[in-house]
């Protein structure tokens, strides 16, 4: 007994014990990865796995496994890294808890794939099973708390993702090329007075980067950080979903970065994020197949995001675009092309609805409240052709600037709205004004200016036989609008409105059939649901008209109104059975207080006759006063003019062509008309011609209850 008490048999054996501790630290347990377990492991999932070299240190619990990959049935690698490194803290031996001083992962590596037939190949990993399925046990008592862990260092680097679905029509493939991972004191319980400091960074693409920033806790469920979303292309995320659209989205990249704070502490989780931002830069999209993007947006940013989970409010600083520019058009059938571009294929099938029972009604839930300071639209632009004409139709919006300030959603008061653009490149359309949503309801000044007529053309094809070659719009005024009007009308417009410069071709002679200088609207108040037209002013300056009889007897301004287009036999085809009635339209209220004349010029010319006889009316002008569609109100007419060179024509009297039983009362009186231009009708109807003669005329003209 003394001689094993003895210290060189204690050193002895301690040597021995270290040694032998040494031999299976340092060679048994490497040798039983390699040669057990991986092979074991290999077996079991029924993939080959592969191990370059395995060191433990028994000293300092560390573990390194180099060259690890899982690989599949045809030799492809799966999974795997270069290099994993965990060292256990020893002194957390004999404590309720795990602690590690570091565990670093060196270029690991994931292959993710799905076959055309939905199968990923990283489920071929899991063992198959042959015990039925076990139903979940029920909670007892207090949940059972985890093992603290707490991990000083845990760091991740050069990863690899390769993410590839063949399933789809367009295979979908995303590589997140490298990601990295850092943790610095990560522990799974928060410790008193202590915060870990963790990072993770990725790249998924040239440019494209994700990182994150902050402290997590596990239990309870705790943390805060930032996130920084960079470059992400808005092509990689939209593979996801781009057999659902009939769109691509050739370009275009996410930013998005947020400060946040999550807790499971309470009864009830919270969540807030502060300083939100989110952009989207130079956007494109475009039809599938097609050579030119229909969407452009340079740039569409949201900032100062604010939002609490518990409180379910969304607040916004502003909303903030540039420089957008959208192309779009309506084809042949009345669809405009963003139509099926942005509908899900599919989407437009009707699913049958299942009967369901009637329940008691639950408690609708507490809305989320959002909010948003100011919404800015700046230079927009849009090009739209209406190709339903026989002429495509083409309107360009250009410089349109667009501010929303103060919205609310659910909608409680109006949003201040400010609205400018410009049409055409001419015309200038300015709104400023309140909208209402819930009911709608619309308060807004209103102001066009120079809008020019003839872009239109194609639209008044369908009415007109001619062209106009030149005019313009201008209004100015104020616009009411509701859509719940019970004790109002649906629409009131009070302002001024003006067609000025109009110059109207005849398309077969390319003469000016139809000028004026301007023609003004003033003082106009209009209301619609019930409809009254109130006007306290019309002047129409210098409006000149040109009326050819042509050799076929044909007169040109009758030939100027365009033919209706044929009815469909089946539309204009009456129903069988008796119709009812229609109920006759209330009649329109409608009062002028004058129409001012300025500078009238009329040309006529009958080329049906030879010779041909040419005469013209100047200097006609004067004023209507007092128009009404009120049956007994009468307005006052004072006209004047010249026939030929010096014949004088005078109109005056009393006049109600409003009413439904118009009525007229005029004295027309015709001075010293020269009958020499006229001279060819004598010859034609009375046989003989003119070279001399003079016509004067004193009428007077009444018509009441259509007896003249």
């Amino acid at each position: 007994m003394r001689r094993l008490l003895r210290p060189w048999v204690l050193i002895g054996t301690l040597v021995g014990l270290i040694a032998l501790y040494s031999l299976v630290g340092f060679v048994l347990v490497p040798y039983l990865i390699t040669s057990y377990v991986v092979p074991t492991a290999s077996e079991q999932i029924k993939h080959p796995i592969l191990l370059r070299d395995a060191a433990f240190n028994p000293f300092a619990l560390s573990l390194r496994l180099n060259g690890f990959e899982v690989r599949g049935q045809n030799e492809t690698p799966m999974l795997g890294f270069e290099e994993l490194f965990v060292n256990l803290r020893a002194t957390t031996l004999f404590l309720k808890k795990v602690a590690f001083d570091e565990i670093r992962l060196v270029m690991p590596f994931v292959a993710a794939k799905v076959n055309r037939e939905g199968k990923l190949n990283l489920m071929s990993l899991v063992p198959p099973s042959d015990e039925a399925p076990q139903p979940p046990a029920q909670p007892t008592g207090e949940p059972k708390k985890m093992m603290p862990v707490q991990i000083d260092l845990l760091e991740i680097g050069q990863g690899i993702i390769e993410y590839r679905d063949d399933s789809k029509a367009r295979p979908v493939v995303i590589d997140v090329v490298p990601f990295e991972i850092v943790l610095r004191n990560f522990s799974t319980v928060q410790a008193e007075g202590g915060e870990g400091a963790h990072a993770f960074t990725a790249e998924i693409g040239k440019g494209e980067k994700i990182s994150w920033e902050g402290t997590i806790f596990l239990e309870p469920m705790e943390s805060d950080g930032k996130l920084t979303l960079s470059g992400i292309k808005l092509k990689t995320l939209y593979q996801a979903v781009h057999d659902l659209f009939q769109f691509d989205i050739p370009q275009g990249t996410l930013g998005l970065s947020a400060s946040y704070h999550f807790d499971l502490r309470g009864q009830t989780p919270q969540a807030t994020v502060k300083n939100g931002k989110v952009s989207i830069q130079n956007l494109a999209i475009m039809e599938r197949g097609g050579l030119e993007p229909v969407v452009n947006i340079p740039s569409f940013e949201v900032e100062g995001i604010q939002l609490d989970l518990q409180k379910q409010t969304v607040d916004v600083a502003k909303v903030h675009s540039a420089d957008a520019r959208f192309d779009a058009w309506m084809e042949s059938n009345g669809v405009i092309n963003f139509q099926p571009l942005f509908t899900p294929i599919g989407g437009n099938e009707v699913t049958p609805t299942p009967t369901i029972a009637k329940a008691k009604p639950e408690k609708a839930p507490k809305p989320w409240t959002i909010a948003v300071d100011e919404i800015a639209l700046r230079n927009y632009r849009a090009a739209f052709e209406d190709r339903t004409l026989s002429r495509p139709g083409h309107v360009d919006v250009s410089a349109m600037n667009l501010t929303v300030n103060d919205v609310q959603i659910p909608f409680k008061k109006p949003l201040p709205v400010d609205l400018s653009l410009k049409l055409n490149e001419t015309g200038t359309i300015g709104v400023q004004g309140k909208v209402t949503v819930e009911p709608l309801i619309v308060d807004a000044a209103l102001k066009l200016e120079h809008l020019d007529i003839q872009p239109f053309q194609p639209y008044l094809d369908r009415f007109l036989n001619a062209d106009v070659q030149d005019g313009a719009i201008d209004l100015k005024g104020t616009l009411h609008f509701a859509k719940e009007h019970p004790n109002e009308p649906l629409l009131r417009f009070q302002g001024d409105l003006a067609v000025n410069q109009l110059a109207v071709v005849d398309r077969k002679a390319f003469d000016n059939v139809v000028t004026w200088k301007g023609l003004a609207v003033n003082r106009v108040a209009l209301d619609v649901e019930p409809t009254v037209v109130k006007i306290a002013e019309v002047v129409w300056q210098e409006p000149s008209m040109q009326m050819v009889v042509e050799a076929d007897g044909q007169l040109n301004v009758s030939q100027l109104a365009a033919s209706p287009p044929p009815r469909d036999q089946a539309a204009a085809k009456e129903p069988e059975g008796e119709k009812s009635p229609a109920k006759a339209a209330e009649p329109v209220s409608v009062t002028i207080d004058q129409v001012k004349l300025v500078k009238l010029a009329a040309r006529f010319e009958d080329r049906s006759i030879e010779p041909n006889v040419k005469t013209s009316l100047t200097e006609f002008g004067g004023t209507i006063k007092g128009l009404s569609s009120k049956q007994l109100k009468k307005a006052d007419v004072n006209l004047t003019g010249r026939i030929g060179r010096a014949a004088r024509l005078n109109i005056v009297g009393k006049i109600n062509p409003l009413s439904e039983d118009a009525f007229t009362d005029l004295v027309i009186t015709l001075g010293g008309m020269d009958l020499t231009p006229v001279g060819s009708y004598s010859g034609k109807y009375a046989g003989y011609g003119l070279s001399k003669g003079k016509l004067s005329l004193d009428l007077k003209y009444k018509v009441s209850q259509k007896i003249l």
